[in-house]
């Protein structure tokens, strides 16, 4: 590496005491580069452009094969584990301004946590990368982030900014989100779509578990604020 930088081995060595230093950070530059967090002006659009663009930079042969390895050996080490942690921690920071901006707008209930927006799509997509081996195509990304979307969406008063999720229809087995995205996700995408949101509504219903932990994280959020 000094080599092809030029610079003599002390001069890395001064910048990067170790290795998982340097990995840490040429990890991060690359992602800030291949993963920029968009701003459209609708979280419909934010969050999957954030899963497409995480999808592409690990999906591909050489992505795949990097984020692999970097897991496996942080598996061992203490020092590279904490150092990607740190990492992740600070992506995740950035993405939190997609849920901001749409709680912002109205999209969705003020004291969302944006953390449970965001890890859902990411986690989602590395669970197909390093357990199933499943491909991580367009279809995939966009029911993951439809449900998502659909399941923040919930609960938003009628006085927010109506979205894309905002029609829900009653039925005897939980309430069901409609509304021409998450058509055209489950359209697009083979697997039982509409169980998925049966599921999700029921998860995202007034009381559940899920409710009541987005309301107290976003009460911690906003008190830290």
């Amino acid at each position: 590496m000094a080599t092809r930088a030029g610079v003599h081995r002390t001069t890395v060595y001064r910048r990067w005491p170790t290795k998982p230093e340097l990995v840490a950070d040429a990890v991060g530059l690359h992602t800030d580069e291949h993963v920029p967090i968009h701003d459209t002006g609708s979280l419909h659009d934010d969050l999957p452009a954030l899963a497409r663009a995480v999808a592409t930079n690990i999906g591909t042969r050489g992505g795949a094969r990097r984020s692999r390895s970097i897991v496996a050996a942080a598996a061992t080490s203490e020092e590279l584990a904490e150092a990607m942690h740190r990492f992740m921690e600070q992506r995740i920071v950035k993405a939190e301004s997609i849920v901001d901006r749409a709680v912002a707008r109205g999209e969705v209930p003020s004291g969302t946590d944006p953390r449970i927006v965001i890890e859902p799509v990411i986690g989602a997509i590395w669970f197909r990368l390093l357990l199933t081996g499943e491909e991580i195509d367009d279809g995939f990304v966009r029911a993951v982030t439809a449900l998502v979307v659909a399941g923040c969406q919930f609960g938003t008063s009628a006085q927010a900014a109506p979205g894309p999720f905002a029609e829900s229809r009653v039925t005897t087995a939980g309430t069901r989100f409609v509304g021409p995205s998450t058509d055209r996700a489950c359209a697009s995408h083979a697997g039982p779509c509409g169980a998925g949101e049966r599921r999700a509504s029921k998860a995202y219903r007034p009381g559940s578990a899920v409710m009541s932990r987005l309301q107290v994280r976003g009460a911690r959020r906003s008190r830290l604020r």
